[in-house]
């Protein structure tokens, strides 16, 4: 009976502690711990999504007292503040990796700098924003630092587009012959080619690495061994993981295929900054107007610009505006860009507009009837869909991945093929000549999820994962 008694106040004890963690996190009051976001890149830097993602919930779990702090990959060690974030830069590898580091273990040069930071900081937990690496899971470990990481794009596809061969979606299962075969495709190898190397054992290509040959054909031959090499550091990193938070329901479903416990997987969609004043909606106006359609993202073939200057090549009649406020991330392969100026060089209802700053995309926005999101890869957003929302108005998108579960079509948007301009050319007229179809979709749109709602949700995660660490009672 003695015996007993202590261990019932350690219980008590614990108990009073997880309640008090959880009070003081859903209170958002005096709840100080201090988190690391991970994402690949950061301002001043061209971004994506995912880093304005970042920002944005950084900036809303700030509200609540907690530190943030962006820690993030650069060309050398930084620190510096940006919108009022700290920012934290680990240098790279100045040198190409190995094979092997690309493949399996990562950068350990990087590593090296992520771990300086966290003995540093001293983070009470990190939320990746991208695939870590071995390396790094291997320094939170030796500090006992709990991590998780946001599936923002797919990182578990070699080819991070999950379309087969480039086309079709994909289940997503890190089968490594099936992978060998669509990667080798990508390069522009054979299909039957591509059949016989997947089929190779992986101590070909073990053997071709002793040697340390590289490069062309010989990395080719290699590829069933590196992607075996890849898929097992991915496992290996997954299960490391405390926790895994996904955007949309095809991620979760693909991490689950792979292994994944669904006990680990966390839902918790999209949200964006919802600003407070925007100018008046422009009524739509009679038929046969001229329809003023927007595009903002990434100058990448990924994005699919050249779907939209191809559907307007297809109705060359159709009184259409298609502004591209497109931002340029391709300095090293300017070649997409080349293609586009000169599809668009003979049609002046294509204009090439500089990229759009965070803060004006919505704003922006309010000016146009629609707005084009013809994606090429499945996305876990984006994030511009709950922006045209926010905007009031519809999206005209591509049946893949996130876009086809943001917008409901025929309510708030189109859905369409992802790689037939003829398709997109089709519903690009029928709006521009029905006003009253425009206006059903005007009308069918709701606003988006906010960031103060996804900041609550990783608020009670971390709350969670941290309370999972602490030292339990006897």
């Amino acid at each position: 009976m003695f015996d007993t008694l202590p261990r019932a106040r350690g219980k008590l004890a614990n108990l009073r502690r997880r309640l008090l963690l959880v009070s003081v996190a859903q209170s958002h009051v005096f709840y100080t711990m201090s988190i690391f976001h991970v994402p690949t890149g950061y301002f001043p830097e061209p971004v994506g999504g995912t880093e304005v993602y970042v920002t944005a919930l950084a900036h809303a779990l700030a509200k609540g007292g907690r530190p943030q702090i962006i820690v993030a990959p650069g060309d050398h060690a930084a620190s510096y503040t940006h919108e009022g974030l700290p920012v934290r830069r680990f240098a790279v590898a100045e040198r190409p990796l190995t094979l092997e580091e690309l493949y399996g273990s990562g950068d350990p040069v990087a590593a090296t700098g992520f771990a300086a930071l966290l003995n540093a900081e001293k983070p009470d937990l990190v939320h990746f924003h991208a695939l870590p690496s071995l390396h790094q899971l291997r320094a939170l470990d030796r500090l006992s630092i709990p991590s998780l990481y946001t599936y923002h794009l797919p990182a578990s596809c070699p080819r991070h587009t999950l379309l087969y061969n480039g086309h079709t979606a994909c289940d997503g299962r890190l089968e490594p012959k099936r992978c060998t075969s669509c990667v080798l495709r990508s390069k522009g190898i054979g299909p039957l080619a591509s059949s016989l190397i997947s089929a190779l054992p992986p101590t070909i290509g073990r053997a071709i690495g002793v040697t340390g040959q590289a490069g062309g054909i010989w990395t080719a031959l290699r590829m069933p061994e590196l992607l075996r090499l890849r898929a097992a550091a991915i496992h290996e990193v997954l299960s490391g993981l405390a926790a895994v938070v996904v955007l949309c329901d095809w991620a979760r479903a693909v991490l689950i295929r792979n292994g994944m416990s669904a006990s680990r997987l966390h839902l918790s969609r999209h949200g964006i900054i919802i600003p407070t004043t925007l100018p008046p909606l422009p009524a739509l106006s009679r038929t046969g107007r001229t329809l003023r359609v927007a595009f903002v993202g990434r100058l990448t073939s990924a994005k699919g610009v050249h779907i939209l200057t191809a559907a307007l090549r297809t109705v060359p009649q159709a009184y259409l505006q298609l502004d591209l406020f497109a931002l340029d991330q391709n300095e090293a392969r300017p070649e997409y860009r080349q293609r586009i100026v000169a599809e668009i060089a003979f049609d002046p209802r294509i204009r090439l507009c500089e990229p759009l700053p965070n803060h004006a995309v919505v704003p922006t926005l309010r000016g146009y009837d629609i707005l084009a999101v013809p994606s090429q890869w499945l996305e876990t957003g984006p994030l511009v869909v709950l922006e045209a929302f926010a905007a009031g108005i519809p999206v005209l998108g591509s049946n893949l991945g996130g876009v086809s579960e943001l917008v409901r079509h025929d309510v708030d948007g189109l859905l369409l093929p992802h790689a037939d301009p003829t398709a997109w050319g089709r519903a690009l007229v029928a709006l521009s000549t029905d006003s009253a179809n425009l206006s059903r979709l005007r009308t069918g749109v709701r606003p988006p999820r906010s960031m103060a709602e996804v900041a609550a949700e990783m608020t009670e995660l971390y709350a969670s994962l941290h309370d999972s660490t602490l030292p339990q009672s006897a």
